[in-house]
């Protein structure tokens, strides 16, 4: 039987706060993010865009970034529509096999 310590997982970090911004949640999300990486994870991180990055993009350590194309409207935080953030984050989890999702920040709508 295999040990469930041993397994890999698929993560997913979701925040309207991450890098290029320089902040708590965001250096936490990345440290995090480097962290499980280092420890044979798959993961990714999912947030809005910001000026010119808009897409996908990879870190120098790997991470893949995922800049959605989701307007922010006040403190960098997203307006909350199901309508418009499902379809797309839907597809990114099962296109990258996600098997779990981990929303940061309590003022962020892109990961309720």
């Amino acid at each position: 039987m295999p040990d469930p310590y041993e397994s890999k997982f698929r993560i997913c970090l979701v925040s309207d706060f991450f890098h290029p911004g320089m902040g708590g949640v965001e250096m936490h999300i990345y440290q995090l993010a480097e962290c499980l990486l280092q420890a044979g994870h798959k993961v990714i991180v999912m947030t809005h865009f910001r000026g010119e990055r808009h897409g996908v993009r990879y870190m120098p350590n790997g991470l893949k970034v995922y800049y959605m194309p989701f307007l922010p409207f006040h403190d960098n935080v997203t307006l909350p529509t199901l309508f418009s953030f499902f379809p797309l984050i839907r597809k990114i989890l099962i296109r990258e096999q996600i098997d779990v999702v981990h929303g940061h920040q309590a003022t962020s709508a892109l990961a309720l």
